[in-house]
């Protein structure tokens, strides 16, 4: 996470890969650290969060992650004598089978991540699976009715050995208690009321998100997130275009649209998005749930301007 957007371009280059094994090398001691000292605290459960493997192929997962991870999973199954749970945000799903051969006794995705598919491939490894309760639409927007009947669909999908019924990752600031409280009430069998609840939170909140019109010579990108400051792909995705932005001072305008308004979801509807995080380049959906190395995104900024 320190290393920052210049850890994918060390991937791709056969000269700097071994950088790569020497920093999954240092981060898995690191995890080992921190899991002796969870388990030294009374944790049963230890959640191993690899929030970039949605954003890495399938090639540099064997390649460089599903060895360390391995390791790393053993250790905590083996040597504490604790379960782990693997966890990736964002589409992970080109991935999820390679999750589930690291020695993990369960993966949990977000809500990027098919449920059915999900359960499919985790019942073929004998894994429990956890998810993946939508955070914002229904989470923090919705009401304790759409709540229940969220949580009811997806235990429909889920039911068997070793589904996990969870929020699909960090539960939004601001979440209403009384949706949270719905949830649980239902799971435990103590639900008996539908009626919606108001909340000042839930009310609307300004402006929406218009389409910005660009001129010539120009270019306008926007980055729709969840938060920069909480979930590490949306982070590296704008700080891509802060990477950019000295080399065309006063050609690149730019913002951050967050999906934890109101206005962020209808900007996200209207766009047809479904996955986050996503940059447009002059309104147009560029990169989808990936984020580009610098060149990447040069070629497609020159290609406009």
């Amino acid at each position: 996470h320190l290393r920052g957007v210049g850890l994918f371009a060390e991937m791709i280059r056969k000269k700097t890969k071994d950088k790569v094994d020497e920093l999954m090398k240092y981060c898995v001691q690191v995890g080992k650290d921190i899991a002796r000292m969870y388990k030294e605290a009374g944790v049963d459960v230890i959640a191993v969060v690899d929030p970039m493997v949605s954003q890495v192929s399938p090639k540099h997962f064997e390649t460089f992650v599903k060895e360390p991870t391995t390791e790393l999973n053993t250790y905590i199954r083996e040597e504490l004598g604790l379960r782990v749970m693997s966890f990736s945000c964002g589409d992970a799903t080109k991935n999820l089978e390679l999750m589930c051969q690291t020695n993990t006794n369960g993966i949990a995705f977000d809500e990027n991540v098919d449920l059915a598919y999900a359960k499919e491939v985790a019942n073929k490894y004998n894994v429990s699976y956890g998810g993946n309760l939508p955070l914002t639409t229904i989470m923090l927007f919705g009401t304790p009715a759409e709540n229940v009947e969220e949580a009811k669909r997806e235990l429909e999908i889920g039911k068997g050995a070793g589904y996990i019924l969870s929020p699909g990752c960090d539960i939004p600031y601001n979440t209403p208690i009384p949706n949270l409280v719905a949830i649980a009430d239902y799971v435990s069998g103590n639900y008996t009321s539908l009626d919606d609840f108001s909340d000042e939170s839930l009310a609307d909140d300004g402006a929406d998100f218009e389409d910005v019109e660009v001129e010539p010579g120009h270019v306008f990108i926007e980055v729709i997130t969840l938060d920069s400051e909480g979930c590490a792909p949306c982070q590296y995705m704008c700080e891509a275009v802060r990477g950019v932005l000295p080399k065309y001072e006063g050609r690149i305008s730019w913002r951050e649209s967050l999906v934890k308004t109101k206005a962020g979801i209808r900007r996200m509807k209207k766009l047809g998005v479904a996955n986050l995080p996503v940059m447009l380049i002059n309104n147009e959906v560029v990169f989808n749930n990936i984020v580009p190395t610098q060149a990447e995104l040069i070629e497609a900024i020159e290609k406009r301007l």
